[in-house]
């Protein structure tokens, strides 16, 4: 509560008074480790974060006990996810994925242009939000100085069904672009989001 502020959490606030649950897109910026619990304290919503194992067990085992520390329920396993919401969809909760993953060669359905490179792009975050007819917010977290961060709330729609497709993900993608733009020093550069090319894969496809 003390390291991480919340600007507009009256976004949530409102669409939880409609008793409205919401889906909401980061990417690896700034402590996003911290993004589910930050929603969690400033927010009436219950937070559910999205999370791909990692393949050592020891560290998987590790960084979850850190992720499930104040709520030992929020994690969920990325296969399970869309499951989970639509079971748990009479009760009002908040959803968290990170939109900057790169796609396995079999899962690319989609390229844009990423800071100034083609690139792969995950449709689910779209697909979900209009197969639940769920508002989509794009969640920015920034560092402000030492171990204190800010997160900043913006709509993406809040009726995903009247939108053309890839809207919403080409919005998303472009906020990310945005905020890396701001502050570069802010995203996780190191996690290989080009590797791989769209010649390489349309010639596995053709």
């Amino acid at each position: 509560m003390k390291r991480v502020k919340v600007i507009n959490s009256a976004l949530l606030d409102e669409l939880y008074n409609k008793q409205k649950s919401a889906l909401l897109i980061m990417g690896h910026c700034g402590n996003w480790e911290w993004a589910s619990p930050a929603v969690s304290f400033n927010t009436k919503h219950r937070c559910y974060g999205m999370a791909k194992p990692l393949s050592d067990p020891f560290f998987e085992k590790y960084l979850m006990r850190l992720r499930t520390k104040f709520n030992p329920d929020s994690i969920i396993h990325f296969k399970r996810f869309f499951r989970m919401m639509v079971e748990n969809r009479k009760n009002v909760s908040a959803y968290l994925m990170a939109g900057d993953q790169t796609p396995t060669k079999g899962e690319i359905n989609y390229w844009t242009t990423f800071l100034n490179q083609e690139t792969a792009v995950f449709l689910g975050a779209e697909k979900i939000a209009i197969a639940l007819d769920m508002p989509i917010i794009y969640m920015d977290i920034q560092r402000t100085d030492r171990m204190r961060y800010e997160v900043t709330l913006s709509l993406i729609t809040d009726k995903p069904k009247e939108t053309v497709e890839f809207e919403i993900t080409e919005k998303h993608v472009r906020l990310l672009e945005n905020a890396i733009h701001l502050h570069p020093e802010n995203w996780l550069w190191s996690h290989r989001r080009w590797k791989h090319k769209r010649a390489d894969i349309d010639s596995i496809t053709n």
